[in-house]
């Protein structure tokens, strides 16, 4: 009874707060730099503080129903990875929202702006990193259809 109704005001408090943080999430640009909505929060990024500005595939685009194909990230003065919220390919022109985007960076980051190169690494050692995931979850998933294969043959065999 009560434990029932308890469970069932929590999921409807959950897909409440979803759809309302949801509708909250947006990408901005001012003059003073980027700014990100996410559902827990939102960051500002100063545009000399940003490392690079560049689209990317979905990893998870083939596991769910229209799923972007492109998304796109700002990296931090780290070279962390902040997604941009709604820049991509179900929302806008990824092409041209980055290449704005990249020329007001570039214009506004100001002269004296140079590449960190510790951001820089960190950057890369994210994609070789990334690279391999996505390669063993392949592996993983062409072992598990082979051993799939071969249990489904001996079952079948076996009768």
């Amino acid at each position: 009874g009560s434990v029932k109704l308890a469970v069932m005001a929590a999921v409807l408090l959950l897909f409440g707060w979803l759809v309302w943080a949801s509708k909250r999430c947006a990408t901005s640009a001012d003059l003073k730099g980027i700014r990100v909505r996410r559902f827990t929060g939102s960051r500002r990024l100063a545009w000399e503080d940003i490392q690079e500005i560049r689209a990317a595939r979905n990893p998870s685009a083939g596991v769910g129903q229209n799923q972007p194909t492109l998304i796109s990230y700002a990296y931090d003065g780290e070279g962390r990875r902040v997604q941009l919220m709604y820049v991509d390919d179900n929302h806008v022109d990824v092409e041209r929202e980055i290449a704005a985007l990249r020329a007001a960076w570039e214009e506004l980051r100001g002269p004296d702006w140079a590449p960190d190169p510790r951001a820089r690494e960190r950057m890369e050692r994210q994609a070789v990193r990334e690279g391999r995931v996505m390669k063993a979850t392949f592996w993983g998933c062409g072992i598990f259809l082979v051993l799939f294969v071969i249990a489904m043959i001996v079952i079948v065999t076996s009768t």
